[in-house]
């Protein structure tokens, strides 16, 4: 071969490498305007995880306070609830930091009803976008602030979000007396039960009796959980009160039933709670 016929061989190779690569860029560019044409951008666009979901069948607003902040309503979790001033939805990246408070449409017509005194606002839902349902209080979409914890002061105040408050009732009947609530906590997902956060840490043991088993001893749940968001682990036992602080807490019952064949998995426990004051 001679020399420019090498030359011409180069300048071939490297003019089809220039084409492909021209070619991409601009299927590319193609792609992401056509998204951006139809009014939608993958920050945009709600993922499963821009939300916390409501575990039925907790409450699913209740009051709470504190000295600094007054009377905030929470939500099943025990975290406070916020409304958006600018009075638009808070998608993609805002939802990253601005969690959106939903329902799953089949717990809809149960949650709507379990708010806890002396809330009197109306609670409902308009449409989020996976197929969820957003909570609104008095007609205001819900969400909560990923630098909230449990038990702790709220931190998202700002211009454009506001707690969600509540007048507590001039006078009172008794509400230390009265204060009591039965709920559901799975592990790791705090639940106010009776205006007490309990907070499920981890399964300590479940020895009951399988389905279907013959067993000398009935066997027993035992659990370790934080209350009011207080560092101290607490050990609950199936049918057995303890009491904590101003309230008489009772583990009550265990769900799914034990079965010889089916390993349950931690996520799958649910764990009912009796709250009463002492």
């Amino acid at each position: 071969m001679t020399w420019y016929s090498k030359a011409a061989a180069v300048v071939l190779f490297v003019g089809t490498f220039a084409l492909a690569f021209w070619l991409g860029v601009q299927w590319d560019q193609a792609y992401k305007g056509g998204l951006a044409a139809g009014g939608i951008t993958e920050s945009d666009s709600p993922r499963p995880t821009d939300r916390i979901q409501y575990v039925a069948p907790n409450l699913l607003l209740g009051p709470n306070s504190d000295a600094a902040t007054g009377n905030f309503v929470v939500g099943f979790n025990g975290q406070p609830v916020y409304t958006y001033a600018k009075g638009v939805n808070c998608t993609g990246q805002c939802a990253a930091e601005w969690i959106p408070y939903t329902i799953a449409p089949a717990d809809k017509a149960a949650a709507l009803t379990a708010i806890e005194a002396p809330l009197t606002g109306a609670a409902g839902t308009v449409a989020w976008g996976d197929g969820s349902l957003q909570v609104t209080y008095d007609g205001k979409p819900l969400y909560f602030y990923a630098g909230d914890k449990p038990g702790s002061a709220p931190k998202g105040v700002s211009s454009s979000w506001s707690l969600v408050s509540y007048v507590s009732p001039a006078h009172p009947a008794e509400p230390a007396i009265t204060k009591q609530g039965t709920g559901t906590v799975a592990i790791n997902k705090p639940a106010s039960i009776g205006g007490v956060l309990i907070a499920v840490t981890g399964l300590e043991q479940d020895s009951r009796c399988p389905a279907g088993v013959y067993c000398i001893q009935a066997g027993t749940v035992s659990v370790s959980a934080t209350v009011n968001g207080s560092e101290n682990q607490f050990v609950f036992t199936l049918g057995k009160t303890q009491t904590v602080g101003s309230s008489v807490i009772t583990l009550t019952g265990v769900a799914p039933e034990k079965n010889s064949k089916v390993t349950i998995a931690p996520s799958d426990y649910r764990f009912t709670f009796s709250v009463v004051a002492k």
